[in-house]
């Protein structure tokens, strides 16, 4: 096969593959020619690894300030490469700083170190997937790069990169794809990965969630929060989205809805995060009820993430709270036969009632609404947190 139907075969290819998204050190054994990727096709397979990679992201209203650390191991004997630094879409390299030295030793600035506009990155892109044939190289298709043209690689070597990269928002919701290392490229996975997101904000921040990785949240107020994932042998090929709303509306609700065929249902993500009111006010006392599906097919993980949930929201209910807790699956059952104060021990009580339960049975949605909205009216505001994963099958099948 010629070299202009390879590649004409391997881009189409690509488009079958998942989209990867990556940052942090690819080494292409070769060189680099009038500009041009030359393949060294006598290096079998990649010969590094990564053993630590710690991504850190600082946001302060609308940009992001990103830091990439890698510890790798080369090969014994000395391999000429050319590093390339693959940077999230929108990502300005132009004034990024690449650091370079061995562990415990002085890092020295690589001078050479270029930013490449996507149209030129992707002429490394093309060559390196035809002169390596690897075709994964091309789900960096369409993103920037730093390019390193030498880079001897051998032994344990420490390399850092730091640029900038703005926050985009969409129907007031904010959004950082922040990089992650490149787990494919190397020999096996990232030993041990360690990222972070700082958020700062003039506004107050509302909903924060990550989609991509399991990430903890932790708050400082109404104006910082932190967004860590932690991992070890780590071979994920997404990057780290976090997605958020900073504003002065208490609940930070905003929609987003999505048609992409005009004959189909649509569909909406809802977001937002009653983080409270940013002044001192006492929170209103108030009644909810969990009402939770515990038929059969929330056996396993979804009845896991369910109880979670209600966990979580069992730890921010007030002294001044009312609570209960309603399960449905072919019957109905609840925690109390009425509201239940919010105090430690109805807590605790509640937490084991939810530990105990056991997915089984049809979905009897109906009778659970009917159990969650009765009861006595009071001034209180009436919250229902209703968690299911299905449609009715028993009971009343057709809403009116």
């Amino acid at each position: 096969m010629c070299h202009k139907a390879f590649l004409r075969a391997i881009v189409a290819l690509s488009c079958l593959l998942p989209a990867a998204t990556h940052a942090g050190a690819i080494f292409l054994p070769g060189k680099l020619a009038e500009g041009k990727f030359v393949a060294n096709r006598e290096a079998k397979g990649p010969d590094y690894s990564v053993q630590y990679s710690t991504v850190t992201a600082a946001v302060d209203d609308g940009t992001a300030q990103v830091k990439i650390e890698e510890t790798l191991v080369g090969p014994e004997i000395p391999l000429d490469t050319v590093c390339l630094i693959p940077l999230p879409e929108g990502a300005d390299g132009r004034n990024a700083v690449v650091l370079a030295g061995i562990p415990s030793g002085d890092h020295r600035p690589l001078s050479a170190a270029r930013f490449l506009e996507p149209a030129e990155a992707q002429q490394i892109y093309e060559a390196a997937a035809r002169g390596l044939d690897n075709v994964a190289i091309l789900a960096l298709s369409g993103r920037p790069a730093l390019i390193v043209p030498e880079f001897r690689l051998q032994g344990k070597v420490e390399i850092s990169v730091e640029f900038r990269q703005k926050v985009r928002q969409q129907g007031g919701l904010c959004r950082l794809e922040c990089p992650m290392p490149v787990a494919g490229f190397a020999r096996g996975p990232v030993a041990r990965l360690s990222a972070s997101v700082t958020l700062a904000s003039k506004e107050p921040l509302r909903a924060i969630f990550c989609p991509t990785h399991t990430a903890t949240i932790d708050r400082n107020g109404l104006h910082k929060a932190v967004a860590r994932v932690k991992a070890d042998n780590y071979s994920g090929t997404d990057d780290l989205r976090l997605l958020w709303v900073a504003d002065k509306d208490d609940l930070g609700l905003r929609v987003l809805a999505c048609k992409p065929d005009a004959a189909e249902d649509g569909y909406f993500l809802l977001v937002g995060n009653p983080t409270g009111s940013t002044h001192a006010e006492p929170a209103a006392e108030k009644d909810v009820t969990f009402v939770l599906d515990t038929s059969g097919s929330m056996r396993g993980e979804k009845i896991e993430q369910a109880r979670a949930a209600i966990d979580y929201c069992l730890g921010q209910i007030n002294a001044g709270d009312r609570f209960n807790i309603v399960t449905f699956g072919t019957e109905v059952a609840s925690f109390r036969d009425a509201p239940a104060a919010g105090s430690q021990a109805n807590v605790a009580a509640a937490r084991e009632f939810i530990d105990n339960l056991v997915a089984k049975g049809e979905t009897n949605i109906s009778g659970a609404l009917v159990k969650a909205l009765g009861g006595e009216r009071t001034s209180r505001p009436p919250i229902v947190i209703f968690l299911t994963d299905g449609t009715p099958t028993v009971g009343e099948l057709i809403p009116e």
